[in-house]
């Protein structure tokens, strides 16, 4: 028999102490490592918001950069004599005359051209910072041609200034001399221009010397000696009248006419 305090053989005695299971240890791990991840990531999801605010800031602490200014678009119109000449803007084909109120950007320095067959191109400069209307005057070939505008109001003739002194009555003729008296009506020159409107116009006598050449405003007169030819791109604005004979138009408007007196 046994004594009581002796130990037991097989299964009756206490189990042995012992350590931590390996399994128990990964799970720890494994544990802390998703804890520390999902911490981690937390933390990025709550700074992610701030960023915008401080690139708005940011973008308000600049100022605006200045606006740019806008394109004035202004009309530009051009006709010709004779019609139907092409028409060029900066080199640009606009088409061929009348060109009729085509708009174009606002400028000051846009080069115009004016060509036709047979015809003295024109080119010349114009400014474009307001609307015009243009009339180009082809002249054949070997002569110059002339722009006119016709957007710019011709000036009336200027008319004798309030207060003007009477002028002075003629000296009386010497005793024994009858004056004779000048014939009422009858013109300082036998031809006499007058203008209506605006023409290139150009007067040449019996030789050939150019008497008059330009583009004299509305209301002008002009007198010349008979035997002059009178040329001009404009016919319906020009009257002629011969030894105080009504004047009358020398032809259509817009017409060009040669015609000799």
């Amino acid at each position: 028999m046994r004594s009581p305090g002796a130990p037991r053989g097989g299964g009756g005695g206490a189990p042995p102490a012992r350590g931590l299971s390996p399994a128990l240890l990964a799970g720890v791990a494994t544990g802390v490592i998703i804890l520390g991840a999902g911490g981690y990531y937390a933390l990025s999801a709550l700074r992610a918001p701030a960023a915008p605010a401080a690139t708005t800031a940011a973008g308000a602490a600049t100022p605006p950069g200045p606006a740019a200014a806008p394109v004035t678009t202004v009309r530009l119109s051009v006709s010709s004599v004779p019609n139907g000449a092409r028409v060029y803007l900066d080199n640009r084909d606009l088409g061929v005359t009348p060109v009729q109120s085509f708009p174009v950007d606002a400028r000051r320095d846009a080069q115009l051209r004016v060509e036709a067959p047979g015809r003295t191109s024109l080119k010349q400069t114009v400014d474009l910072s307001r609307s015009r209307n243009l009339r180009a005057q082809l002249q054949p070939s070997g002569q110059a041609s002339v722009l006119v505008d016709l957007s710019t109001p011709v000036p009336a003739p200027a008319g004798p200034a309030s207060g003007t002194s009477t002028p002075a009555a003629p000296a009386p003729a010497p005793a024994g001399k009858a004056t004779t008296p000048a014939a009422p009506g009858k013109p300082a020159q036998a031809v006499n221009v007058m203008f209506s409107g605006a023409s290139w116009t150009r007067v040449t006598d019996a030789a050939g010397r150019v008497l008059y050449q330009g583009t004299p405003p509305a209301g002008t007169v002009k007198g010349f000696p008979k035997g002059v030819t009178i040329r001009t791109g404009n016919a319906g604005a020009v009257k002629v009248g011969v030894n105080g004979a009504a004047p009358a138009p020398l032809g259509q408007a817009g017409q060009v006419v040669t015609r000799s007196f």
